[in-house]
């Protein structure tokens, strides 16, 4: 008796678990991956007077590019939003304490600014950051 073979079937590769594996891995280095702060590259003036101060944990960080370019604890913002900002970042903290880090090329004006505003809000705790001259 003979009986009547069917073809073989074409061998199939499932690829759903394949692409849900690829998925999970891209969501696990998304959330894994430690992004930094946007830093600006300032140029700090230099002080031959200044004192090195351990830094606190109460820090709002204003720092100032020469081309205008503000930023709050490493978030850009606008002219009109420092005041609002800071005196968000005050009602967090206990003592806060204001570091503004200029370039050396920037216009005076904008550190006034932000000296007057501080001032306006009641911040009393308020440094320049500086490095000390190279020989």
């Amino acid at each position: 008796m003979q009986f009547r073979r069917t073809p073989p079937e074409a061998a199939q590769v499932n690829m759903t678990p394949l692409i849900d594996v690829v998925f999970l891995l891209l969501i696990f280095f998304m959330v894994s991956t430690h992004f930094p702060d946007r830093q600006l590259p300032l140029d700090l003036p230099s002080a031959a007077t200044g004192e090195v101060e351990r830094l606190e944990t109460d820090l709002l960080l204003v720092s100032l590019e020469a081309s205008g370019q503000l930023l709050l604890n490493g978030q850009p913002l606008v002219e009109e939003e420092l005041e609002s900002q800071l005196m968000e970042g005050m009602q967090r903290m206990q003592q806060p304490t204001l570091i503004i880090q200029a370039d050396r090329h920037t216009p005076h004006q904008q550190v006034v600014l932000v000296l007057d505003t501080a001032r306006r809000l009641g911040l009393s705790r308020v440094r320049i950051a500086t490095h000390e001259p190279g020989p």
